[in-house]
């Protein structure tokens, strides 16, 4: 399926326009970070979880960075600055988002 065929699909409703964004970030996550990082329980408190670093993030700064950082600008040059700076603001809100919902899923357990 191209873009276009995407595009259609997806576009018909705010409710598909939500499970495409999530698709596609959960999708993007899983090839920028595949093997990067690991989620382990907290040893400060049982309830939270962290994002760890493996020691291939170690790996990767000493030996590909460079060429990641410019296989970056191949991913972004198809956006304009304007669009990178709503990007940017957007998964910002994002974040937002997810700290409100595991807050709600956490007042809920408390219940």
């Amino acid at each position: 399926m191209n873009l276009d065929d995407l595009t259609k699909k997806f576009s018909s409703s705010t409710e598909n326009q939500r499970k495409a964004i999530f698709s596609t970030l959960f999708i993007a996550g899983n090839k920028l970070k595949k093997g990067f990082i690991t989620i382990q329980q907290s040893p400060h408190d049982t309830r939270a979880m962290c994002i760890c670093p493996t020691e291939k993030v170690n790996d990767f700064y000493v030996n590909d960075f460079s060429e990641y950082q410019e296989e970056l600008k191949y991913l972004f040059e198809v956006y304009t600055d304007k669009e990178i700076e709503t990007l940017f603001t957007l998964l910002s809100k994002l974040y937002a988002g997810i700290e409100n919902l595991e807050k709600r899923v956490a007042d809920n357990k408390k219940r």
